[in-house]
């Protein structure tokens, strides 16, 4: 009996020893088993700008006003578990800067990705990495483009439009792969056409005659006589954009008051001219620029209600006036905002 049961011992313990073993190699069987392949999703699959053209854009608009936007969402789906998926992305194309340029001249292109924190501008031919831990669908990273205006508009067509590279890793027990497929993102635009807005001057040169006056009349500084009306006639029948001009002392183009400088031709002492708008405001003279915000630009009016820009011009006394001729001129520089 002693025996028998020896033996029984024996091939229970050489049993359990063998369960054992099965059910280490079952452990590790069930911890190596595959999670489900993460899925990555681009929306919309391009970067198409909104709104679509044709573009009919101010030529003089201020740099950094923004045309059209675009964005799209990386997002992850099919995680079982906790899973770091990483964007590395990679933006490319002709650009000045840090801002692409799109084939038309004064528009260019701003491309940004915002990873739920923060929005960050995207340089050309820089790498950056944006991770997000996901335990379950949700947004990777957005990337957004602004098309946006870098200078004095040109006409023309946006034919040279940046793209983004992306690509995609992912980590962790409930990834179940490591790398997923590469995308591009190119920026579209919907009938790309630009035209640059702006009026046509239809008399570009003015001459105004001034009256014949009187010493008398300029005998202390301050005083003003010969006032003269003129206009400077536009056509801007087709133009969406708020017109603005500077007047330029032509004699002293650092003049910025709202004195005009008498030309070397003149022989009349203690006299300038003064040119005012028709709410009786002394125009002050600026550089010879459209730039928007140039100094001493003054708004006319939208364009649809500007068939010219009323003005008057007359003598001004600096002291005691003395007799001769006098001869000045100024130019006008319009901006089309």
């Amino acid at each position: 009996m002693s025996n028998r049961t020896g033996e029984g011992r024996a091939v229970f313990d050489r049993m359990a020893r063998v369960l054992g073993v099965l059910a280490l190699l079952a452990s590790a069987l069930l911890w190596s088993a595959p999670a489900g392949a993460v899925s990555v999703v681009v929306s919309p699959a391009s970067l198409p700008l909104s709104p679509s053209g044709p573009y009919s854009a101010a030529r003089d608009k201020p740099v950094g006003t923004v045309i059209a936007t675009s964005s799209a969402i990386i997002s992850a789906t099919d995680i079982s578990g906790t899973c770091v998926v990483t964007a590395l992305i990679l933006s490319g194309a002709a650009a000045n800067g840090d801002i692409f340029t799109t084939g038309v001249a004064g528009l260019g292109v701003k491309l940004y990705y915002y990873n739920g924190l923060t929005r960050v501008q995207l340089a050309p031919n820089i790498q950056v990495s944006v991770a997000a831990t996901l335990s379950g669908p949700g947004t990777v990273s957005t990337v957004e483009a602004e098309l946006v205006v870098t200078g004095q508009v040109s006409s023309g067509t946006l034919n040279a439009l940046p793209s983004v590279n992306l690509t995609f890793l992912a980590a962790g027990a409930g990834c179940g792969v490591v790398t997923l497929a590469d995308k591009t993102l190119t920026v579209t635009a919907g009938n790309g056409t630009v035209t640059a807005s702006s009026c046509v001057v239809t008399s570009p040169a003015i001459a105004v005659g001034l009256p014949t006056v009187s010493t008398q009349q300029l005998d202390a500084a301050g005083k003003t006589a010969g006032l003269t009306q003129f206009t400077i006639p536009l056509n801007c029948s087709s133009v969406t954009a708020d017109v603005y001009v500077t007047l330029t002392d032509a004699t002293d183009a650092s003049n910025t008051t709202s004195l005009l400088t008498l030309q070397p031709a003149a022989t009349a002492g203690n006299v300038k001219l003064q040119i005012l708008r028709n709410n009786g405001t002394a125009v002050s003279y600026g550089p010879d620029a459209a730039t928007a915000g140039n100094t001493n630009q003054f708004f006319v009016g939208p364009a649809s209600t500007v068939s010219n820009i009323p003005l008057g011009v007359q003598y001004y006394s600096t002291g005691v006036a003395t007799a001769g001729s006098v001869h000045a001129a100024a130019t006008f520089t319009m901006s089309y905002q």
